[in-house]
């Protein structure tokens, strides 16, 4: 019975092998797509802003810079493309709330695009430093504080003048796993974070059969590449290995300003964190008094759980 969940998996991977055969059933038009175009993120070296340690956490522009990877995919190899344009928009939840219009804050020329000796397609490094943001926009460093959020929108040119971003491209585009072009980022404002070390843990789960359970195990939190980000060994809490015998799932999570949110959890099918079925809670965090991590998650197939770090 515990092979339900992949036979579940093959059945859907099947059921979409079969239908892209026919292009009919395709989301798009596919006698019309090489004349678009999008832009997959290939990496994002630094996707997060940081805050001083300071009373309010106001920004610290010496430290905070966006850099993301892209290559532009179109049907003559990136020959369409003109220019990238990037567009920022300012999210405060902060008192007293600001609202600057969105504006844009760089263009990046075709001939900043370097063919990518694999694939054939055009790629750069864009880095866009937060003082220009913050020029841009009308800001200070004193406007922005911890649990802000800039959010990038990605503007792709083609030389006929068409525009392609996040709010005309197909969801299957921004949307899906194996395209990876949102054509759009977040960067969120990070206070200063330091959760590396040992923990006790425990984790309360409910499986797929609705069957409740406990682990109670210790681990390691270790700093991620990013700005406030953490490696979590397994973000199920070892319910992964115990009911179904698979293995750990390993995943990323970054602090905002004591508030937990997933970057990444690689794994055969997908995981979240402080997702809706949740009925543990939904808001992972960290204490401020206590140093007690507190992270809700959930997967696909609605198991869920939650676990409880608390430092050793």
């Amino acid at each position: 019975m515990k092979y339900i969940k992949f036979l579940s998996i093959t059945a859907l991977l099947l059921i979409a092998t079969v239908a892209c055969k026919d292009e009919s059933k395709l989301p798009f038009d596919y006698e019309k797509l090489e004349y678009g175009a999008y832009a997959t993120v290939i990496e994002v070296p630094s996707g997060s802003f940081l805050a001083q340690d300071a009373p309010g956490y106001p920004l610290n522009p010496a430290v905070s810079r966006f850099t993301i990877v892209l290559e532009v995919r179109d049907a003559k190899k990136g020959g369409l493309l003109e220019e990238m344009e990037f567009a920022v928009k300012f999210k405060d939840n902060n008192a007293p709330i600001l609202e600057p219009a969105e504006t844009s804050v760089a263009t990046v020329p075709a001939s900043a695009f370097t063919k990518d000796p694999d694939t054939g397609y055009p790629r750069a490094t864009i880095t866009i430093e937060s003082a220009t943001i913050l020029t841009a926009l009308g800001l200070t460093a004193t406007d922005v504080n911890g649990g802000d959020v800039f959010e990038i929108r990605h503007i792709l040119r083609l030389k006929d003048g068409r525009e392609f971003t996040n709010t005309n491209t197909n969801g299957v585009v921004t949307g899906g796993a194996f395209f990876n072009a949102p054509m759009f980022s977040t960067v969120s404002v990070l206070c200063p974070s330091d959760l590396e070390g040992n923990y006790n843990a425990v984790t309360d789960w409910v499986d797929y059969y609705g069957a409740p359970d406990v682990n109670a195990y210790t681990v390691n939190l270790t700093a991620a590449s990013g700005i406030g980000q953490y490696n979590l060994d397994d973000l199920s809490g070892g319910m992964e290995p115990i009911i179904w015998g698979n293995p750990p799932v390993p995943a990323v999570f970054e602090d905002v300003c004591g508030k937990l949110n997933l970057v990444s959890a690689p794994y055969i099918y997908g995981y979240l964190m402080n997702g809706p079925a949740n009925t543990f809670g939904n808001d992972s965090n960290v204490n401020p008094g206590t140093g007690v991590i507190t992270i809700f998650w959930e997967n696909v197939f609605a198991e869920y759980g939650r676990t409880v770090l608390t430092p050793i």
